[in-house]
């Protein structure tokens, strides 16, 4: 039977030095249960029972929010490191079944797991030629980008996916932290101790994360910029940015902040537009003045790009570019980009069929629905009342919102949307969408955030849940008196 870990544990555990904020995943598992001994022996072999209990009825692994990628890039990974291991081999034939289904239903999901080009090619290649029967000539144009990214030499975003590269420069090693991340991925850390596995900083690092959760692995760790923006932004929302709790966080984005931007993680020395946006925010709430031009190298004549070397873009990033543009004086050129990124959210919107806006670094339209509502309000009406009104049409009967199902992350977004911009016209949906989340709040969340596989940033989330409670309640409390 699985465990499940909560948000309580995650929380408690949170709070003691360094530990990690984001749950087990099945892909960073696998690929750290790779690593053996220098006797050949397994490292971790207590990763492979984990794995084994992790494995779902169907024969694969994944989020229980079903992605197919998610699902194709976990139960690669888990078939690689038992099949290296040479034990539970019922498993592994129950897995390799599944391979083919999975391939067929990519079509069925709007975005890939992050570097899913060069992650699973490189899997299925390793099982193909160890005699597994997995299809080989499959993901045509995964293997065309993947061989053009290998192409680079630059630093870009690859060195994310350390494992799946052919060839791993050893010089990469100075960018190990003083305590054994690398880029703030296990599974890249892994990556390069197959290679170098006399790197004692990144074996010990790895060994401690496996000695957590039963030796599950984190998808990402240390979070720094991501963890700590996103959870002071909900709590600016409901007006608690003063708080002990709110100024340690926004201490912790200034304290990553650089004159390039910011990153989702102190490890990782790539600069994204998504964490640079927000965190700008976080710092313009906090009274800092800061230069819009951080921005010029993201902006395009057709929204703003997240990474240098994206394939596709991100909506999230353009909204959040949209909210930390709203945070300083008007001129010409903040005007400008305003008006870029209002045209490139318009035109996505068109291309969805549900009327839904969709983001690469997360499953559920509710996310980037909810925060362009938000970013919007009071600038484009228009499309803000157009996203506002198919928000509500997707809510459930029973008051949730949720993409596949009710989720107690999903409800919270919608909720913040409507609070903060209609709360009177729609405090009856309001109502009953924090009736649905008390109910959710103590479910299972599942895992909805994109990484190389899909994973579950337990204080993230249950900050957006707990800002979604406190206005709700506040609205709910507003619209009583009027009755009384």
């Amino acid at each position: 039977m699985k465990r499940t870990f909560t948000h309580i544990d995650h929380v408690k555990a949170a709070k003691k030095w360094q530990m990690p904020t984001v749950d087990p995943v099945v892909y960073d598992t696998a690929i750290v249960g790779c690593l053996n001994n220098s006797d050949n022996t397994p490292s971790f072999p207590h990763i492979f029972d984990w794995l084994v209990t992790q494995q779902d009825s169907d024969g694969t692994w994944g989020s229980r929010y079903w992605h197919a990628y998610d699902r194709l890039v976990n139960t690669l990974a888990a078939i690689r490191c038992l099949y290296q291991a040479q034990i539970a081999s019922d498993t592994i034939e129950r897995a390799v079944t599944q391979i083919p289904n999975l391939l067929a239903r990519l079509k069925d999901d709007d975005h890939e797991t992050v570097a899913f080009e060069l992650i699973a090619p490189a899997l299925l290649d390793w099982c193909y030629h160890r005699g597994l029967p997995v299809p080989l000539d499959t993901l045509p144009d995964e293997r065309h980008r993947r061989i053009q990214r290998l192409k680079s030499r630059t630093l870009h975003t690859s060195i994310f996916s350390l494992e799946s590269l052919d060839d791993i420069p050893l010089e990469t090693a100075h960018w190990v932290s003083t305590y054994g991340s690398m880029f703030a991925s296990p599974s890249a850390a892994a990556g390069y101790l197959m290679q170098d596995p006399d790197h004692l900083v990144l074996r010990k690092h790895l060994t401690w994360l496996a000695s957590l959760n039963k030796g599950g692995i984190p998808a990402v760790h240390p979070l720094h910029t991501f963890n700590a923006a996103w959870q002071c932004w909900y709590l600016d929302l409901v007006g608690q940015g003063y708080s002990r709790k709110a100024q340690n966080l926004r201490n912790q984005v200034i304290r990553s902040w650089t004159t390039k931007g910011a990153s989702f993680s102190d490890d990782f020395p790539i600069v994204d537009a998504d964490d640079t946006a927000l965190s700008f925010v976080i710092q313009s709430n906090g009274g800092k003045k800061l230069d819009i031009n951080v921005f010029a190298p993201y902006m395009t004549s057709d929204g703003a790009r997240c990474f240098p070397h994206e394939f596709n873009p991100s909506v999230s990033a353009n909204i959040h570019i949209l909210l930390a543009l709203r945070t300083v004086a008007p001129s010409a050129q903040r005007d400008t980009w305003i008006s870029v990124v209002l045209q490139f959210l318009k035109k996505i919107l068109l291309q969805q069929s549900n009327g839904l806006l969709t983001d690469k670094w997360h499953v559920s339209p509710f996310y980037a629905t909810s925060r362009a509502i938000i970013a919007t309000h009071e600038l484009d009406t228009t499309l803000c009342q157009k996203l506002t009104q198919t928000l509500l049409e997707h809510q459930r009967v029973d008051g949730s919102w949720g993409y596949k199902e009710g989720t107690a992350e999903e409800t919270s977004y919608a909720l913040l949307a409507l609070c903060l911009t209609t709360p009177t016209l729609n405090w009856q949906s309001i109502s009953s969408g924090a009736t649905a989340l008390k109910r959710l709040y103590y479910q299972p969340w599942p895992a909805q955030w994109i990484g190389k596989s899909l994973y579950l940033p337990h204080q993230v989330v249950a900050s957006a849940i707990y800002a979604a409670q406190q206005l709700a309640e506040n609205i709910q409390h507003k619209q009583l008196s009027i009755y009384v």
